[in-house]
């Protein structure tokens, strides 16, 4: 885990380049690649980013990778998603993994506590192959492989993986762990270990060694992601990240700080121009919605516009005390009462803002996202009165400004007629697989408890009592 920062840094410019002009020669723009937007108005000014350049050139080695461009309809992809990113994307909606994903994580977390059982001695040529290829477990088909040949057994892999390390080394000495005969880890195997490790730091089973190992690869991958997001922001047009600079100077205690970027970061799946994108858009938005005074200072419910709380504010939206079983914290929307009059756009998005800032400083909001719950059932009726604008801000709130990581969005309407049932899950299916993680409920309240607890691990204590739930507005 020896950081090799010239090498990398220079593998960064050079991809960083080649990135761009690739782009700009063909009109195409990364899956990864936003653009970046100042305020209300969009500019197209693209951030080039290495996808890989961070992290691989921790381990001397460098990935040039430019995502294909995806076919949509409707602003949804329609072009399969990678084995990895559909992984996630269903753990993010139902709350847990795919069974065949979830058996693969069992048995490498039993494997690794396997391992850290094993004698010093016995696993010291297998730690020096961690060392110098973290992503071994999860990235080598020889390693599955073997769990595979011993019917699954964990001991008996990990004796049999250890036994191969030390017979490796005895032959070829230092170029057993040379980085040129590993696998090379693709975007989702990153994704993969990263997550592992973050799990594996407080895993009390797992050898002292190797939670040492996991919190030492999370803290150079932090570092490095970090790096490669201020460079990108110090490389951005000026009126982007004007927002930003003041806030630096005026708090740089918030917006200075490791914790806020990582916060990002993690939101954006470590994609550094994605979080860089956010983080400027965040300050802009906070700039635009309470003023430039209130850059350096924490937001609460006293500098909200005072027609917000002309409404009963507790019906527009709610934010449940418990969590469901993923730990993801739950957001209910009251559609309905965005069509109330009394409300203006700024006041939606003000007080969206405070709310959601409470949920941010929870800590099972900031590790495990957040699930959008919106009741549209009584909507149509005053559909020509809703608050368009508003709902527009808090949009750009909950999927663009935010650190918060929207996991899943449930929309609830009123059962109606066998066409609507019959498109409204299609409608939904595709926006799972299309990544907008949406989710759409026409069922009765008894229906609506039972598929929300089975399928998507939400029980009754989350959800609103006339939708089938326990939770008095």
């Amino acid at each position: 885990l020896r950081a090799r920062p010239a090498r990398a840094a220079a593998a960064a410019e050079t991809t960083t380049m080649d990135v761009a002009r690739s782009q700009r020669s063909s009109g195409v723009r990364s899956q990864h690649q936003p653009a970046i937007s100042s305020g209300e108005n969009e500019v197209d000014n693209v951030l080039s980013e290495s996808l890989l350049t961070p992290l691989a050139g921790e381990f001397g080695t460098h990935i040039d990778r430019i995502p294909p461009k995806r076919s949509t309809v409707l602003g949804m992809a329609i072009v399969p998603m990678t084995s990895g990113e559909e992984e996630r994307t269903i753990a993010d909606v139902y709350g847990r993994n795919p069974p065949e994903a979830a058996l693969v994580d069992e048995r490498l977390n039993a494997l690794e506590r396997e391992v850290g059982r094993l004698k010093r001695e016995e696993r010291s040529s297998l730690e020096n192959a961690l060392r110098h290829h973290p992503l071994l477990t999860v990235a080598s088909p020889h390693v599955r492989a073997m769990i595979r040949e011993e019917d699954y057994d964990a001991p008996s892999a990990a004796r049999r993986l250890a036994r191969y390390w030390r017979q490796r080394e005895s032959l070829f000495g230092s170029r057993a762990f040379s980085t040129d005969i590993f696998t090379q880890p693709d975007f989702d195997d990153y994704m993969c270990h990263y997550n592992r490790c973050l799990r594996s730091m407080h895993d009390l089973e797992l050898d002292g060694e190797m939670r040492y190992m996991a919190r030492e690869y999370v803290s150079i991958v932090n570092r490095v992601k970090i790096e490669a997001m201020d460079k990108l922001i110090d490389e951005a047009p000026e009126k982007d990240r004007e927002a930003l600079m003041e806030a630096r100077r005026v708090n740089p205690e918030v917006a200075q700080s490791d914790e806020h970027k990582i916060l990002f970061l993690k939101c954006e799946d470590l994609v550094e121009a994605s979080a860089a994108v956010r983080m400027m858009k965040y300050w802009e938005m906070k700039k635009l919605l309470f003023g430039p005074d209130k850059l350096g200072k924490e937001i609460t419910l006293a500098d909200v516009e005072t027609s917000v709380f002309e409404s009963d504010v507790i019906v527009h939206s709610l934010l449940v005390p418990d969590t469901d079983e993923a730990g993801r914290c739950v957001f209910w929307v009251n559609g309905k009462e965005l069509a109330r009059e009394g409300w203006t756009a700024d006041g939606v998005a003000q007080y969206m803002w405070c709310i959601l800032h409470i949920a941010l400083a929870r800590p099972s909001c900031r590790d495990n996202g957040i699930v959008l719950m919106i009741d549209k059932r009584y909507l149509a009726t005053a559909a020509k009165d809703y608050n368009f604008a508003g709902r527009r801000l808090m949009v750009k709130l909950t999927t663009r400004c935010l650190p918060l990581r929207v996991c899943a969005i449930h929309i609830f309407f009123a059962p109606s007629s066998w066409w609507q049932r019959y498109m409204i899950p299609v409608f939904s299916m595709v926006g799972v697989f299309g990544k907008k993680r949406t989710v759409v409920h026409i069922e009765t309240s008894e229906e609506n408890r039972r598929v929300l607890k089975e399928q998507f691990g939400i029980g009754p204590n989350l959800v609103l009592k006339d939708l089938g739930g326990n939770v008095d507005t």
